[in-house]
């Protein structure tokens, strides 16, 4: 994903956070990873999942600002697994 932006001819400028959780090619490290991104991407975007786990991406108004922070602590309850963030422009 990370290259794909990279190597993409039009520069708009807009920024992109790409997260990368290390998942292991097997069907039950799949489903658990699988609720983890669910658990991130729900902290990101949305209250629809506000019954199951309390979720604080969606309560960021600087996303920019914040997501640090939000890995940080996702990181911390989730240590075993490895988390790369970075920020792409396109």
């Amino acid at each position: 994903i990370v290259e794909d932006l990279q190597t993409r001819d039009t520069n708009e400028g807009d920024s992109v956070h790409v997260i990368n959780i290390d998942i292991q090619d097997n069907h039950e490290e799949a489903t658990i990873g699988a609720l983890f991104v669910c658990d991130l991407c729900a902290k990101v975007f949305g209250s629809h999942f506000a019954l199951l786990m309390a979720f604080q991406l969606e309560a960021c108004e600087d996303l920019d600002n914040e997501i640090d922070e939000v890995l940080t602590e996702f990181e911390q309850n989730n240590s075993r697994r490895n988390i790369l963030h970075t920020i792409c422009f396109y």
